[in-house]
């Protein structure tokens, strides 16, 4: 066999493999589609428990990302506390990231193994899930359906992505945090989560929240949920892991999955929050 089948035959291996990987995401992908469904379908106190265990299994990987350098023991306040912030009021936000701030230094003066790198990672992790679940909370209030509308942002943008990059993509994009996106991809997947979002936004949404926030939201989530895939990146690099669980077939644990969400989500409240208060 000569050089060139070799590589021919390399490159039609990597396809067939890129298209089982896909193939993967995809029926994951709809099966968490159909689940979070059915918790709408029930109502807001099953979407509510979903999202309460999707965060407890997310700050169990905070805890699995440093499992060799701390104990067991700091997954009871890390579970608690994400789970805690969704029963709490929005007024007691500043209380309770406090109360965190303060049982984890308690955990470093107390634990040796707990040093200040580990309290820095774990209340950067903890908070920001904490934060999350205050604002899925707000969004909650509104209504059912604009929960959708970040997912919609997020997922739509990391699709058009995918896809735009093996289409088009040449220009690395931050090759130190992910090496396979392209700067063509993350246009395409802008573009598309503009797009998407907006028409979303413009014939169900709209119904809840006027049409400039829904449009400020939806020029900024796109771009605000690649830039959260790439910070979970960052994370992963910094702790040399590849993904953060093995949860989800294809897409690995829940904060791989939800890393774009979450950017989506909190941009959306901020927004909600500077226009309409």
């Amino acid at each position: 066999m000569n050089l060139e089948n070799v590589s021919v035959s390399l490159k039609l291996e990597n396809v067939r493999l890129g298209v089982y990987k896909m193939k993967e995401r995809i029926i994951t992908a709809v099966v968490l589609i159909a689940v979070l469904l059915g918790s709408v379908f029930l109502g807001p106190i099953a979407v509510q428990a979903l999202v309460s265990l999707f965060l407890a299994v997310g700050a169990y990987e905070v805890y699995r990302t440093r499992r060799t350098k701390v104990a067991p023991i700091v997954l009871i306040p890390y579970v608690l506390f994400v789970l805690g912030a969704m029963l709490i009021p929005e007024s007691l936000y500043v209380v309770y990231v406090s109360a965190i701030l303060l049982v984890f230094f308690i955990m470093a003066v107390v634990f040796k193994w707990y040093t200040l790198d580990e309290l820095s990672f774990s209340f950067l992790m903890i908070v920001m899930l904490v934060t999350t679940a205050v604002a899925f909370k707000r969004l909650l209030e509104i209504d059912m359906v604009v929960l959708i509308y970040p997912m919609i942002a997020a997922f739509g943008a990391d699709t058009c992505a995918f896809f735009g990059g093996k289409m088009f993509g040449k220009t690395k994009l931050i090759p130190r945090l992910s090496p396979n996106k392209t700067v063509e991809g993350a246009i395409a997947g802008y573009v598309g989560g503009v797009i998407l979002s907006f028409v979303f936004a413009y014939f169900v949404v709209q119904a809840h929240i006027d049409l400039i926030p829904l449009v400020v939201a939806s020029l900024l989530m796109p771009i605000l949920s690649q830039l959260g895939d790439l910070s979970f990146s960052l994370v992963k690099r910094r702790y040399d892991i590849k993904d953060f669980g093995h949860i989800f077939p294809g897409h690995g644990g829940v904060l791989d999955r939800i890393d774009s969400l979450v950017f989506a989500i909190l941009t959306l409240n901020i927004v909600l929050s500077v226009l309409v208060g």
